[in-house]
């Protein structure tokens, strides 16, 4: 009772301790019945039910097994975690600082009892539950909420896994960070996500107003290097969202299929460097500018083709919020032949109708004309 327990050098001891030991045969076993370590941040850490055991005190050396059972504060957790011999946190060139919740930890750690013990002689597995987790570290820019997420932590790094939430929209994920200096300090990011107006609006990717409706899901990879913007690939067969852009006459309904390939750079404003759109009725491959405020600038088409009577690039300039886009056909191919009577089914919210400008290679008005 009021026991001080140093179990490993490199930790924090276990401080006003209480339990037991024993010796039965050729094993020792020590039980902490209560006690907390108090790691560098985020309070103390609550070390009840771990156990100190060495299967054989005739070997020599003798190997030791800890398991350690804590709850405390996810800052504390990820504290403890980033001192030796695991530095997690250290070797990813991360804060422990990652966000906020609480933390229920399971540690087995298995050394040698030598008088100098080195980290490369301690293996170690860490498995845990995350609780009510609030971050904007993990996604820069973007507050991630769960309220319950899975961990594990291996000498090849750290493993976050579960449903949550960036910002408002729903996503099922994993986030690996990788330690050792190959890594440099990235991580990433991978899983499916909820493809939805809500997407569009949470990362400011300003697509015409009622350009997408319903809800879809696609897989996606957050790439987080170290120093620098995140850089999002999503890919999608869009089942489930309603699509319009009624400028270029085309609409896909919830039940039509089709492929979104997309990659973004999540910095001040997003940048969409590669957009691909392939759906019945309109294949699109470009890139989409946004102004400083996240209002769209420019959606560049360098290859569209619309049904059978358009072929060629297209820009949609972007006027402001809740004004209709403009439309600058740059070249290709027109058929008035087979452009539809009406506007297929596509509706515009726009209050206006946005301008049309065209400079077209060829235009085909009749069979001889």
């Amino acid at each position: 009772s009021d026991a001080d327990v140093r179990f490993i050098k490199t930790l924090p001891p276990i401080r006003n301790g209480s339990g037991y030991a024993t010796i039965e045969g050729q094993s020792y076993t020590m039980v902490l019945d209560a006690g907390q370590i108090t790691p560098p941040k985020g309070g103390s850490i609550d070390m009840a039910g771990s156990v100190f055991s060495v299967l054989d005190i005739l070997q020599k050396p003798a190997q030791a097994e800890i398991r350690l059972k804590t709850k405390s504060t996810l800052t504390a957790a990820l504290s403890l975690l980033d001192e030796k011999p695991f530095n997690f946190l250290t070797k990813a060139g991360r804060p422990v600082e990652l966000g906020e919740g609480r933390a229920e930890v399971s540690a087995v750690l298995r050394l040698p009892l030598v008088k100098k013990v080195l980290p490369q002689d301690v293996s170690y597995r860490v498995e845990g539950v995350l609780q009510d987790v609030r971050s904007n570290v993990l996604v820069p820019g973007r507050v991630l909420t769960a309220a319950q997420l899975s961990l594990l932590a291996t000498p090849a790094g750290l493993e976050i896994s579960g449903p949550g939430a960036i910002g408002a929209v729903p996503f099922e994920a994993i986030y690996r960070l990788p330690f050792g200096k190959a890594a440099q300090g990235r991580s990433e990011v991978s899983g499916t996500v909820e493809l939805s107006p809500r997407t569009i609006d949470e990362f400011r990717i300003a697509l015409p107003k009622g350009a997408v409706k319903g809800a879809g899901k696609g897989q996606f990879t957050l790439d987080l290097p170290k120093g620098a913007p995140a850089v999002l690939t999503l890919t999608s067969d869009l089942s489930g969202l309603e699509l319009a852009v009624p400028q270029i006459l085309w609409r896909k309904g919830a039940g039509t299929r089709g492929t979104l390939d997309l990659t973004a750079r999540l910095g001040k404003p997003v940048a969409v460097e590669r957009l691909r759109l392939a759906a019945p009725g309109l294949t699109a491959e470009g890139r989409v500018t946004l102004r400083e405020d996240g209002q769209l600038e420019r959606i560049s088409l360098t290859r569209a083709e619309v049904a059978d009577w358009f072929k060629g690039p297209i820009d949609l300039i972007g006027r402001g919020k809740g004004r209709a886009v403009g439309l600058e056909v740059r070249g290709g191919t027109l058929d008035l032949r087979r452009l539809p009577d009406a506007m297929g089914g596509a509706t515009t919210e726009a209050e206006d109708d946005g301008p049309i400008t065209a400079r077209l290679d060829r235009v085909q008005i009749t069979e001889s004309i």
